[in-house]
């Protein structure tokens, strides 16, 4: 009796048993003339089954076993998660109950403006606040906070260890001699939906 893989490569050491009709064990090397069913199992294979029939000659018998799938792949592959701090502020006065949504998940600022998403996986993210519209790409690679300014239009991720990703420009270079130099105008909507494009890589 041979134990091989899909491959066809013998298996070493196989454990293998075979019983009869009566669902008894019996000697496998001395099979008499009648219905057999042989099992083998093997370290990294799954069990395998044959249905054998001797009928007065010498027979081999073939088991093929399956190789068992390896699991430490879907552990490698589980999705690293941050806890990411929104700090939303006006002027660097602390806005409260100002709705942040990263995802599905919606969370309402404390008095001290801040929103805490304990579980933002590695990827590309939104996150919108009920503020101007700023957009900025963060890279983070641990834990931190998010600081959207209101009034200067400032985004800045603080890593705990490193400080990581970078701001917007501050409000300090729109001067008000630079807008009236240039003749621009800029008008600040509140109420707007703000959309912060978070990059976390692993």
């Amino acid at each position: 009796m041979e134990v091989e893989d899909e491959d066809g490569v013998a298996i070493e050491d196989p454990d293998v048993t075979v019983e009869d009709e009566d669902g008894e064990e019996v000697d496998k090397t001395e099979l008499e003339d009648g219905d057999y069913t042989a099992t083998a199992d093997a370290d990294g294979f799954e069990e395998g089954e044959e249905s054998v029939s001797i009928d007065g000659e010498d027979e081999t018998v073939t088991l093929t076993l399956t190789a068992e799938e390896d699991d430490s792949d879907d552990e490698d592959e589980e999705e690293t998660t941050h806890e990411v701090d929104v700090d939303v502020s006006d002027d660097d006065e602390a806005v409260e109950e100002a709705e942040v949504t990263i995802g599905e998940e919606t969370i309402e600022t404390d008095s001290d403006g801040l929103a805490t998403f304990s579980e933002i996986t590695d990827g590309e993210h939104t996150v919108e606040i009920e503020t101007e519209t700023i957009e900025e790409t963060l890279e983070i690679t641990g834990d931190g906070t998010v600081t959207v300014d209101t009034s200067e239009e400032t985004v800045e991720f603080e890593d705990d260890e490193d400080a990581g990703g970078g701001g917007g420009e501050s409000g300090d270079e729109l001067s008000m001699e630079a807008i009236a130099l240039t003749g621009i105008v800029i008008v600040v909507l509140f109420g707007v939906v703000a959309i912060l494009g978070i990059a976390i890589r692993q």
